[in-house]
């Protein structure tokens, strides 16, 4: 995985810290350990990327680019979705295997 120099990033979309954290539904210092090179969650990474190849340079285009859902991002969900019902069937068959 490449880096992605956040805080560049953010000055070139032209928003603060803390617009640009509302915007991408994270905490302020999730945007600031970002910038301090922390570690980008794979969900994230990929809305990031999408904003630096897309040359996206303003505030009302990141707008429009969070709104749409990327391909990667709906994939990512429906992977979400299925680890979960992996989860509950597995509590499922663990209830019905118990002794009574």
């Amino acid at each position: 995985m490449s880096t992605i120099n956040i805080k560049e990033l953010r000055k070139k979309v032209g928003v603060s810290q803390e617009k640009f954290a509302e915007m991408l539904g994270v905490h302020l210092r999730t945007v600031q350990n970002w910038e301090k090179g922390g570690v980008i969650p794979d969900s994230k990474y990929t809305i990031l990327r999408k904003i630096e190849t897309e040359d996206i340079n303003s505030p009302e285009m990141l707008k429009n680019t969070l709104q749409t859902p990327s391909i990667d991002s709906l994939m990512e969900l429906l992977r979400e979705k299925d680890r979960q019902i992996d989860r509950l069937m597995t509590m499922l068959e663990n209830e019905k295997s118990k002794p009574k």
